[in-house]
């Protein structure tokens, strides 16, 4: 049933395929936005146990921010693979979570055919990726180095405390 609605609405239809296109890149968008949210929280959770001086290791912090903005990545794939399969462009989950992965990524290896009356869903798809890949890229920078400034930081103070007691 939804499959025929996709037809007769948006195959071969440029304007409600972008509208398509659009609202899915919004959606990936709130969905990475919530496990940023979710890897600042945990950041500035960390960074506050620090200054507190409360010994904990940064990189299991910086491990479950990983594993965060994996998971992140993977769910907004999948979003993308659940509309390409309720669509009835692709035939199984299987496939449509490996074409929507290797678009996301732009990787492109073009080895599952994608009807050509929807050809501006992976256009778009791709799009997500890049924004979304490079939305994680600047945030692992940013957290990176202040992880980087709180060690510095606490390396001098405890060397400060050194000389001072000597």
């Amino acid at each position: 049933m939804i499959a025929t609605l996709f037809r007769e609405v948006f195959a071969g239809n440029l304007f409600a395929e972008l509208v398509l296109g659009g609202a899915l890149l919004l959606l990936t968008a709130i969905v990475h936005g919530v496990g940023v949210s979710a890897v600042i929280l945990t950041y500035e959770r960390q960074a506050l146990l620090q200054a507190a001086h409360m010994r904990r290791h940064p990189f299991a912090a910086f491990s479950l921010l990983i594993v965060v903005l994996l998971a992140t990545h993977l769910a907004e794939i999948l979003l993308w693979a659940l509309l390409f399969l309720e669509m009835g462009a692709i035939e199984d989950l299987r496939t449509a979570f490996y074409f929507a992965s290797v678009t996301y990524t732009t990787l492109g290896y073009q080895d599952v055919p994608f009807p050509a009356e929807y050809r501006i869903l992976p256009a778009m798809l791709s799009l997500a990726g890049v924004f979304m890949i490079g939305w994680t890229t600047g945030l692992l920078f940013a957290v990176t180095n202040g992880f980087i400034q709180n060690h510095v930081r606490r390396r001098l103070e405890r060397d400060a405390r050194k000389r001072g007691e000597s």
